[in-house]
């Protein structure tokens, strides 16, 4: 009897992991397709690219705060950006009792507002949402820099927040790591 059962049910789980990868892959096509409509962690967590950038928000207990309501500017340094850390750094910051070095990190690439290109050359030094001072480059069109990391694309822009991929990870002036 036990035998008949684990036949049937063996199946049956093995579909449901299927429909479940098939529903997330569905649900990142959708969000693709209709960006404005959803929240900068549904689009941050749907591209593969920022994937070490979302399991951090992820860790320092931040993700929410992306998938609320907001106006944001977020800088999202790429996985490639992240693999030129120092070793070890990266796993360093995501233990949990450096949670608060973490945030630190993550607020150092976000604006809590929308910063357009225009506004950017009317006022280029602004503080990032962890009050550390930066320096915005841009042409009055687009956006170039911010600091010394050059932003490789974007905007990307949801419900709550315009997105820019980075080449670099920004770390908080005078901070310890």
């Amino acid at each position: 009897m036990m035998e008949k059962t684990v036949r049937w049910l063996a199946p049956a789980v093995l579909i449901g992991v299927a429909l479940t990868a098939a529903g997330c892959t569905q649900t990142c096509r959708q969000v693709r397709a209709n960006l404005p409509a959803h929240s900068a962690y549904a689009a941050l967590r749907c591209e593969k690219r920022f994937s070490t950038f979302t399991k951090a928000l992820n860790r320092a207990g931040l993700a929410r705060t992306f998938q609320m309501a907001g106006a944001y500017t977020i800088f999202v340094p790429t996985n490639k950006a992240f693999a030129r850390l120092p070793k070890g750094m990266l796993a360093a910051l995501e233990r949990k009792r450096n949670r608060p070095e973490l945030r630190d990190l993550l607020w150092n690439h976000i604006l809590i507002y929308h910063l357009t290109p225009a506004g950017a050359v009317n006022q280029p030094r602004r503080f990032m949402a962890n009050q550390s001072r930066t320096v915005i480059a841009s042409d009055g069109k687009v956006l170039l820099m911010i600091g010394h990391a050059k932003i490789v694309s974007g905007p990307l822009r949801t419900r709550n927040a315009t997105i820019y991929a980075i080449n670099r990870v920004l770390l908080p002036s005078g901070r310890g790591y």
